[in-house]
């Protein structure tokens, strides 16, 4: 499998979601996400797909949605079955891979991914369903760039990026 980016909004305790959609929604984070993959490949599993607008692929992007559904439709996307259909997907793809979500997918293939785009927040939400792991915790995550906190008028957010040590 080639290697994979997560790219993620975060609250404090690195849940990411809650009843199919974010936790939270910044314009200034979701212009950050479209900036890092414009023109990559997006990885993501049904749900994740059916919470973007229009429940269709991101333009601009190649979106690949693995699904059991072998009969699912929507605009802009290639559907794999499995995760071995999604791996031979991927080596047609030169571009830069993303893994958007959700959470089942990132536990799925969480061994393959060496890169990670996180904006995370000084806030814990009571209420959420998803989470990620927490690459602060893990000995073989490192932060290799940190931008300076922005309040987006609510809360303190900040760029993060990290990489796995081999």
């Amino acid at each position: 499998m080639k290697d994979l980016n997560l790219i993620f909004f975060v609250d404090k305790n690195w849940n990411i979601g809650v009843k199919g959609d974010m936790l939270y929604k910044t314009q200034k984070d979701l212009d950050h996400f479209k900036e890092i993959t414009y023109g990559q490949v997006l990885v993501m599993g049904r749900k994740t797909l059916e919470a973007l607008p229009g429940k269709n692929g991101l333009e601009g992007r190649t979106n690949i949605v693995l699904t059991r559904n072998k009969d699912y439709k929507a605009e802009n996307i290639i559907l794999v079955e499995s995760i071995d259909a999604l791996e031979k997907e991927l080596e047609k793809h030169n571009e830069e891979i993303f893994l958007i979500g959700g959470g089942n997918l990132v536990n799925q293939l969480f061994s393959h991914c060496t890169y990670a785009y996180i904006t995370k927040m000084h806030y814990s939400f009571d209420i959420f369903d998803t989470s990620i792991p927490n690459l602060d915790e893990l000995e073989n995550w490192e932060i290799v760039k940190e931008e300076e906190a922005f309040n987006d008028g609510r809360f303190q957010i900040k760029f993060i990026e990290y990489k796995k040590i081999k």
